[in-house]
């Protein structure tokens, strides 16, 4: 095994990532899926709680990835939510999705709002689409982190659970790679504080030779919350690619002790243009 790490090095392991996540958002973009998400506020905030807000949610949405100026970004479109349908036409960003038009020139801001708009929480969260830690193996982002091999394999999110689900098992051919942000400003900011920036840390599950991408996490931990954010992609029969079958969340905000965590599923893969309303 050792011998096998020394033979790979760092550098074209991340080489080999840039590439398949440029790949990868370009094959998926044709692409929608089905997402069956559920939170649940385990912990309610310790002060102002109120009796109107809701303690589980579960949604179900079609999830499309879209290229917003110079960024890929995931719309969230909720169909049902808590066995209900949802109001889904009149908004001006789903339906220049649903109806393939240009999306380069779309407010970013929006499209993040739209994906977080039935987010359970009393704390702001816009970062919970499974695609969104692909961001820092990105060429042109990689330079914003510090990379390194690292022996653990476990995800943050399932590590304490006696029967690793087995969605986030992986083989040993598969190397874990720590990343650290350094740069600033960074990818996540706080638009609610002034553009604050909120630095991530993470791992990656990836596949040496292929740069596929098994397993993602992001770490946050600054003044206002903590939050792991799990995502474990599979073989799905879409183009060969590595999709996401399920991402897992555990978020608690500091000023109220309230705590979030959530699970959500993906599956019905199908080009944009066969999707019904």
């Amino acid at each position: 095994m050792l011998d096998a790490v020394l033979a790979v090095t760092l550098a074209a392991v991340l080489d080999h990532a840039a590439h398949y996540v440029a790949q990868f958002q370009r094959e998926l973009s044709s692409f929608v899926a089905e997402e069956q998400y559920r939170q649940d506020w385990t912990q309610l905030p310790k002060n102002g709680w109120s009796p109107e807000w809701a303690r589980h949610r579960e949604l179900v949405s079609d999830l499309f990835l879209v290229k917003v100026g110079d960024d890929w970004l995931q719309v969230r479109d909720a169909r049902d939510m808590d066995g209900l349908p949802l109001a889904r036409r009149g908004n001006p960003i789903l339906d220049a999705v649903r109806n393939h038009e240009d999306t380069a020139s779309l407010d970013p801001d929006e499209v993040v709002d739209l994906s977080a708009a039935y987010n359970l929480g009393d704390f702001v969260r816009t970062v919970n689409t499974p695609l969104f830690a692909l961001k820092f193996l990105e060429a042109a982002n990689q330079q914003r982190c510090r990379f390194k091999f690292v022996p653990d394999r476990l995800p943050a999110t399932v590590a304490a659970q006696a029967d690793v689900p087995g969605a986030f098992r992986t083989s040993t051919e598969v190397w874990v790679v720590e990343y650290q942000e350094r740069e600033r400003p960074t990818i996540m900011r706080d638009k609610h504080v002034g553009g604050k920036n909120v630095p991530a840390r993470g791992r990656f599950w990836i596949e040496a030779d292929s740069g596929r991408v098994f397993m993602s996490e992001i770490v946050v931990d600054n003044r206002t919350v903590r939050a792991t954010i799990d995502v474990s992609y599979q073989s799905q029969p879409v183009r060969g690619l590595l999709l996401p079958v399920e991402m897992r969340e555990w978020y608690e905000a500091k000023k109220t002790g309230s705590k979030v965590q959530t699970i959500a599923r993906y599956g019905r893969f199908r080009e944009n243009h066969d999707i019904q309303e």
